[in-house]
């Protein structure tokens, strides 16, 4: 690299495949920004270092530019959905275990409600609320969004009409990144009647689309 780098400072590319010459030129010049490129061609040439907060706002607007597509209300970044969001990327990221289970064994919906958010529908059955979830290296929002809709319940997660709200958050750990996505209806009933109406409730079921 150290030869190849100096044929092309001094003016040599010319000997070198057009393309190739092109991409070291463009590495050499980034690599003065912290800026690298991809050679592999991944679907994201041009790759930034990015905080978790701003990744999960990426994962936030594909979603709702995904609902767009398909006829559907975006949905309110909710700030209840986003902590718990980002709670759960953090417990996953110092574990290394994509699960929906919090520490205390609590689903989401469940982590919902104890953090103030209202969920409507039948909540032994989870009510309308659903998690999608996602771990990997070097994943983009977008990736994980395709990754997503390869089937039916993550579909149903950031299509579903029965939603409003939203949260998403985003961890980094290992050389790994973890996602999480969280959406719901909320409903007009007090969080308080809605904790009373689970109580009796030793088994909870995953929730409807």
């Amino acid at each position: 690299m150290d030869r190849i780098r100096s044929r092309c400072l001094a003016g040599d590319c010319w000997m070198l495949k057009p393309s190739l010459c092109l991409f070291i030129v463009v590495s050499l010049l980034l690599a003065q920004t912290g800026m690298t490129v991809n050679a592999a061609g991944n679907g994201s040439d041009w790759v930034k270092d990015k905080s978790p907060g701003e990744l999960a706002n990426e994962l936030m607007a594909a979603v709702n530019e995904l609902r767009a597509a398909h006829g559907l209300n975006t949905l309110n970044a909710h700030p209840i959905l986003v902590q718990i969001a980002q709670v759960h990327a953090n417990y996953m990221a110092s574990t290394g275990a994509t699960t929906h289970l919090s520490a205390d064994g609590r689903r989401p919906f469940q982590r919902a409600l104890a953090a103030g958010y209202p969920v409507a529908g039948d909540l032994s059955l989870g009510g309308f609320y659903s998690e999608n979830i996602q771990s990997g290296p070097n994943l983009t929002p977008q990736e994980v969004v395709d990754i997503w809709m390869g089937d039916e319940p993550h579909q149903n997660t950031m299509l579903s009409a029965n939603r409003s709200d939203m949260g998403a958050g985003v961890a980094v750990s290992g050389g790994f990144t973890y996602f999480v996505l969280d959406t719901a209806l909320a409903s007009s009933a007090p969080v308080e009647n809605l904790l009373a109406t689970i109580a009796g409730h030793n088994k909870i079921r995953p929730g409807p689309a």
